[in-house]
């Protein structure tokens, strides 16, 4: 849902994207749920983290990601400990997606670049205007939660590290 600049998927030279689907089946899905129980059963991996990643995965909707946490516990239960995260740029969550984090204690990973001077440079939506606003308003509203976050953050050549780092202090952000 954004047009990052530095994008290695959309924006340089990998265009295998364009010939695969946007969203990954349920059927995908059930199938790396069983590749990973014969792993950890072949292995005796008691621990597994499954990080959805990669695009923006609240496309998926707040439901579908809800009912593949829950499938993933009901897969794994048995052979290993599961842990779950996310990696997102946060503009798309809202209460049902908290709702969904909280329920299947996933840990939230968001994207931001630093204030808005420097996230907005490059972390632009599809008709070039930045995200900024709505990214702090998910830091708000994961802040308010009991869903543990913390923040990801590519400092873009030229912007000052510490005036970064600063800033994620002054959002009250604990895990850099």
């Amino acid at each position: 849902n954004l047009n990052c600049s530095y994008c290695y998927v959309y924006n340089k030279a990998d265009t295998t994207w364009k010939h695969k689907p946007a969203l990954m089946s349920d059927e995908t899905f059930e199938t790396v749920l069983k590749r990973i129980r014969r792993y950890c059963l072949f292995t005796g991996q008691g621990v597994v983290n499954i990080v959805f990643h990669g695009g923006e995965p609240c496309l998926i909707g707040a439901k579908k990601f809800n009912a593949w946490c829950v499938r993933a516990h009901q897969v794994l239960q048995d052979v290993a400990t599961v842990a779950l995260h996310m990696q997102t740029n946060g503009t798309l969550l809202d209460d049902s997606w908290i709702e969904a984090c909280s329920a299947n204690r996933v840990g939230v990973g968001i994207s931001m670049d630093g204030p808005a001077q420097v996230h907005d440079l490059v972390r632009i939506d599809h008709s070039g205007r930045g995200s900024y606003e709505q990214v702090e308003r998910a830091i708000k509203l994961l802040q308010r939660s009991d869903v543990p976050y913390g923040i990801l953050s590519v400092i873009p050549l030229g912007a000052d590290p510490l005036t970064v780092h600063r800033h994620f202090l002054a959002l009250g952000c604990t895990q850099i």
